[in-house]
């Protein structure tokens, strides 16, 4: 027996072919024939148009990527994908057709986001908000060229100082929201396989 699928693990199920050849449609559609549940990770607003698949089965999940950039800085590392906005509304939408879906906030990359903002922004939503921050000791490529320089070198100390103090942000805002925050260990980002939550 399948308990449940996991769709978009490591790969859009929702890219923009997708909206043309509809393969992930037609794999909803089997799930459905079978009552088999879903698990969709995503940050495609082309989602919606499959709620009335989605909503057949009151055990799909769906997590929902939410940047946490502006529109000028995410054109700089997505050149494609939809606004916070966009996403936001397509949360509210699928929220709406009672569908269970929650909001995963990600990367966090230090002074690039604005937690106060993203409250006010998700508060009305009434999802379960998890973050992610970016871990870009391991990777730090593309990133480095839009965080201020005082954090190019970003020792283990100084890592847990700064990402403790937007924790507690994050725990005073969303006090009355259900959350999480995704902290990878400094010295090595596969360490804890299962993540690491606090």
């Amino acid at each position: 027996n399948i308990k449940n699928v996991l769709l978009g693990s490591t790969t859009e199920c929702y890219q923009h072919a997708e909206e043309e050849h509809k393969i992930t449609r037609q794999v909803l559609i089997e799930l459905q024939k079978y009552n088999i549940p879903c698990y969709i990770l995503t940050k495609s607003c082309l989602i919606t148009r499959d709620i009335d698949l989605l909503s057949c089965n009151t055990k799909n999940k769906i997590c929902f990527t939410v940047t946490p950039l502006d529109n000028k800085i995410l054109r700089k590392f997505e050149l494609t994908s939809p606004y916070q906005s966009q996403r936001i509304e397509s949360i509210r939408k699928l929220k709406n057709a009672g569908i269970d879906v929650y909001a995963h906030v990600g990367p966090l990359m230090p002074g690039l986001f604005d937690i106060r903002d993203l409250y006010e922004k998700l508060k009305p939503l009434g999802v379960r908000v998890d973050f992610e921050i970016y871990h870009f000791n391991a990777d730090f490529n593309v990133g480095a060229r839009f965080i201020e320089p005082e954090w190019k070198i970003f020792t283990k100390e100084k890592y847990y100082s700064y990402w403790q103090n937007v924790c507690s942000q994050i725990d005073k805002y969303f006090a009355n929201i259900e959350h999480k925050v995704h902290l990878h260990p400094y010295d090595d980002y596969f360490k804890n396989k299962e993540g690491q939550y606090i």
